[in-house]
């Protein structure tokens, strides 16, 4: 085999002598041959029985057999083998050798510089369509029995008709709304190369000529709304996409899939060959509607038990109302005080349990107003509060809008009821600063957990819903230290909106 060992040659010739004398030119004409030298058919077969070869040299004629019958038999046992024919009386026997499998001819076997020329170019020839063959049986193995569905395309004639088009306009995606026949006109172009067996199953066809006769009937409506976002993406050069649609299958049935899209690197120019597997994610769909209805129905628990509860809780503040106007006792206070504190510990639950669902729709939202609004309905008591924001934020608005109350309300908790609160805009995001006597460090990874509190009568949850609604925007927030010693929280990766 060749390689760090060298390239081993079989070398069957008639002439001993001149035989060993064309293994020494060998050997001299490059140090990474080893030569083996036969003089018969039956010796030669045996060698490369025992021992491995990455070349045979066989003359024309020899002492038991000819060079073509020698080819035949080495043939049979290995068919990949370079065999080389070798002597002055080619031409005679030149097309009986091309029959057989010959790999090549040299006419001069004392020309041995040139023969060892011949033996390397032939192994390394050999060696890579080897490897080339190997690779292309690899790749059809897992192009076939991979689980997913896998298409090839070639995308070329589409993607050169994508880029005229996006060449008229400036928004391509806008555009395919507006000229929706133009998706068409771009599937015409698309040359189906391949799919693997798991796609015909999984569509239910009846076989690959029949799936990739009738590409158009598996496409969904929400397939061919997906597919204007797919040639956005090529217009712009991506190649990598990834979009939820739905298929159909040729027996009716409507399944969700999971499309990923990719074109290699050394295509990336021309689009000629574009891979695209589909994923099944119908029993994933399922379950999260599942989870949806059971979301549901726990809210609406939920909101009938907090609604039953407050009602209890004013029926019995009432009730100490009256008692008080019989009667005077600090319990009594003392229990009104208590069912404030339990109506308000209600509302944190239940804003808690919110926080943690998924945000509503996204919007712009200037933040100036909202803190102003804000302001309105948060009890601030003698507190003074000074913005200056002039940026617009994408954001759910009421989960802005009660993340902001929490921490103005925090702010006045801990800052106390004169104290002086600074909301202003960072490079990436906005902050709350309070003049109060700030947070110990050691306390300060403490503040976002459920149930911690500096103040006796919180409750302990309006900075986790902070940091739940924050999380829910893929905002980071933080406390740290304010220009003196003050509390500063911090909101980063806030999406800005030019204006």
């Amino acid at each position: 085999m060749s390689g760090p060992e060298g390239i081993h040659v079989l070398h069957a010739a008639a002439d001993p002598p001149a035989a060993e004398e064309t293994a020494e030119r060998l050997e001299r004409a490059g140090a990474q041959f080893t030569v083996t030298t036969v003089t018969r058919a039956d010796e030669g077969l045996d060698s490369l029985a025992e021992g491995a070869f990455d070349c045979v040299v066989t003359e024309c004629t020899l002492p038991d057999t000819t060079g073509v019958d020698f080819l035949h038999t080495v043939r049979d046992t290995h068919p990949e083998l370079p065999v080389i024919l070798i002597g002055d009386d080619i031409e005679d026997v030149a097309t009986e050798a091309r029959a057989a499998g010959v790999t090549d001819f040299h006419h001069d076997p004392e020309r041995s510089t040139v023969l060892a020329h011949r033996i390397e170019t032939t192994v390394e020839r050999v060696q890579r369509e080897r490897a080339l063959e190997t690779a292309r049986d690899r790749y059809a193995m897992l192009f076939e029995n991979n689980p997913l569905v896998i298409w090839e395309h070639d995308f070329s004639e589409s993607k050169a008709y994508v880029d005229e088009l996006a060449q008229e306009t400036s928004d391509f995606r806008a555009y395919l709304d507006e000229n929706p026949n133009e998706v068409a006109e771009i599937f015409e172009r698309v040359r189906t190369i391949g799919v693997n067996q798991n796609a015909v199953e999984y569509y239910e066809a009846d076989s690959k000529e029949h799936l990739l006769n009738n590409v158009d009937h598996v496409l969904d409506e929400e397939a061919w709304e997906l597919t204007k976002d797919l040639w956005a993406s090529v217009a712009a050069g991506e190649t990598r996409f990834r979009g939820e649609t739905v298929a159909r299958t040729f027996d009716g049935d409507r399944r969700h899939q999971m499309l990923d899209l990719f074109v290699p690197e050394s295509y990336s120019e021309s689009y000629e060959r574009v891979y695209m597997t589909g994923t099944d994610i119908d029993r994933l769909v399922q379950r999260e509607r599942e989870l949806k209805r059971e979301r549901d129905r726990l809210d609406e628990f939920v909101k009938v038990a907090a609604h039953d509860l407050r009602n209890l809780l004013n029926v019995a503040n009432g009730r100490i109302e009256l008692a008080k106007s019989e009667c005077e006792s600090e319990h009594l206070s003392d229990a009104a005080d208590r069912i404030v504190r339990s109506v308000d510990l209600l509302d944190d639950l239940l804003s808690l349990a919110r926080s943690g669902e998924q945000i509503g729709e996204m919007e712009s939202v200037e933040l100036d107003s909202l803190v102003q609004d804000c302001l309105i309905h948060a009890e601030t008591a003698d507190a003074t509060i000074s913005y200056e924001l002039d940026c617009t934020i994408q954001a759910d608005r009421s989960r802005l809008k009660q993340l902001l109350e929490n921490l103005i309300q925090n702010a006045v908790e801990h800052g106390g009821p004169n104290a002086t609160i600074r909301v202003g805009e960072l490079p990436n995001g906005f902050y709350i600063e309070d003049d109060g006597p700030g947070i110990p460090v050691e306390d300060r990874d403490k503040v976002f957990d459920v149930g911690f509190s500096t103040n006796q009568d919180g409750t302990g949850l309006g900075l986790n819903i902070v940091k739940q609604i924050a999380d829910a925007h893929q905002w980071e927030v933080s406390l740290t230290d304010g220009q003196d010693g003050d509390s500063l929280f911090e909101i980063k990766g806030v999406e800005f909106i030019d204006s």
